[in-house]
């Protein structure tokens, strides 16, 4: 990754300039690439990302036959489901290392913000409790989140594709 490139180029920036508008964005833009909730959620969009790519340039294949293209969704498919499981710590594993080689002082641990109270109506039977840990609650709001809705698109689109495959092979024959 070229991060610590970009992050340079954001403090060249700041240090050259005497307005007080980009100077605040700088200080914004760099105080949240340099926490842990970035850094890692930049880790797991590229994990994901350059499997997504190696399909993507399989699918622009001229040579490429249909249930080739649909064993490879599906194991695309397999391994976000896997990745589901395992790929948080993973990621958080990697991002640690990568943080230790780092030139810049980057967090080891994730920010803890303060949980918000929702007003409960009165016949309500008990309240949930909100996570207490930044590391669960980042795992939860954003890796969780953002694996399901992946799996959710990917299983319907694989769905469909099955259906027009079976259609294709019936036409065939």
């Amino acid at each position: 990754m070229q991060f610590d490139e970009v992050i340079e180029c954001i403090e060249n920036l700041k240090n050259q300039t005497e307005q007080s508008d980009t100077l605040s964005d700088c200080d914004s833009i760099l105080n949240e690439m340099l926490s842990l909730e970035f850094i890692v959620s930049l880790h797991v969009w590229y994990e994901i990302l350059s499997r997504v790519n190696i399909i993507s340039k399989l699918w622009q294949s001229v040579q490429i036959h249909l249930n080739i293209a649909l064993e490879h969704l599906h194991t695309f498919c397999e391994w976000i489901k896997e990745y589901r499981e395992t790929g948080f710590e993973k990621s958080l594993s990697d991002v640690r290392k990568f943080t230790e080689r780092s030139c810049y002082d980057l967090p080891k641990e994730f920010r803890n913000k303060r949980v918000a109270k929702k007003k409960r109506m009165f016949d309500y039977e008990s309240s949930d409790e909100p996570i207490q840990s930044p590391k669960i609650r980042y795992q939860t709001d954003f890796f969780y989140a953002m694996i399901d809705s992946i799996i959710t698109s990917m299983e319907l689109r694989f769905t469909s594709l099955n259906h027009i495959l079976k259609i294709l092979v019936f036409s065939m024959i």
